[in-house]
């Protein structure tokens, strides 16, 4: 098995290659990544989770069964991604917010420049996290809260349908589903809320919450199998059902919006594996049966 250590850059690249030697139109770009989530789906197995919208991705695209993050932190991985260097080549080590202060060499050239230099208009929307801007420069930043996917992606949806000659890249991240909004008290052992909306409240718009039994969760082998680690997998869960839906309104509006190469991933999660699905730029109606599955590593 071969490692790819540009993969993200090497399907892109081909992308706008192939375009600019007018064998085919230049394909819309859209990179969603999620916060600190593992390949906990159903396209990855997970008989409990609910992720219908990532499944159905999954049939008709690629998944990647070996794919792994360079860099177990936030900001960090998000340079690799971005740059498809590693992290002593790009010159970012760390967190990018509040004392931490670390950002990447100022002559390091990212995808949304690149892309913008090939003429894409360029946007992202939700968690950014990197630095200098300059480096990591987007014509628009979409506002959005990153905990509510579903209103992020109903935010992007002018962008995505304006009138233009030009392509588009469209750099999509969640806030979920990191740990984040404190404890939920109201629950038995008092688990970490993992962004999700207090129980009896009014929740958030456009998300139907799927709430998970802690009974029922599957834990890891390499986790201890008590109550209160159950209870946190289950509000782990939640928030990745939450990611789903946005990504399945998300789905919706860019199926108007032509030819595209949809790249869906996270930004690190445990034992450094993370999700990575492929969609199919050219969207089969009805989906073929089976799905493609790659076994190669990358990072």
């Amino acid at each position: 098995m071969k490692r790819f250590s540009w993969f993200l850059f090497l399907v892109v690249a081909a992308n706008v290659m192939v375009a600019s030697a007018g064998l085919a139109a230049p394909r819309n770009v859209v990179l969603f990544v999620t916060d600190d989530q593992s390949p906990d789906t159903g396209c990855y197995g997970n008989r409990v989770i609910k992720t219908p919208n990532l499944d159905a991705i999954a049939r008709d695209g690629t998944m990647f069964t070996h794919a792994f993050c360079t860099t177990a932190s936030c900001s960090a991985s998000r340079l690799v991604i971005l740059t498809g260097l590693h992290n002593h080549a790009n010159g970012q080590y760390g967190h990018q917010h509040s004392y931490h202060k670390f950002n990447s060499y100022a002559n390091v050239s990212s995808l949304p420049v690149y892309l913008g230099k090939a003429g894409y208009r360029t946007a992202r929307c939700g968690k950014y996290h990197v630095a200098p801007e300059a480096v990591y420069q987007f014509d628009t930043a979409i506002p959005g809260n990153s905990w509510i996917p579903v209103e992020m992606a109903n935010n992007c949806e002018s962008f995505i349908a304006a009138e233009s000659d030009e392509p588009f890249f469209l750099y999509f991240c969640t806030s979920d589903p990191h740990r984040g909004g404190g404890t939920a008290d109201e629950l038995p052992f008092k688990p970490n809320r993992f962004g999700n909306p207090a129980s009896g409240s009014k929740g958030y718009p456009g998300i139907d919450e799927a709430i998970y039994d802690p009974s029922e969760v599957l834990v890891p082998g390499f986790m201890p199998n008590t109550p209160t680690c159950r209870a946190e997998i289950a509000q782990y869960y939640q928030s990745v059902s939450r990611i789903d839906q946005g990504l399945g309104r998300l789905t919706d509006i860019l199926r108007e919006s032509g030819p595209r190469l949809t790249e869906i991933s996270s930004d690190r999660r445990r034992r450094f594996a993370w999700p990575f699905v492929l969609a199919n730029p050219r969207p089969i109606t009805p989906p073929r049966l089976g799905r493609g599955i790659c076994v190669a590593y990358f990072s």
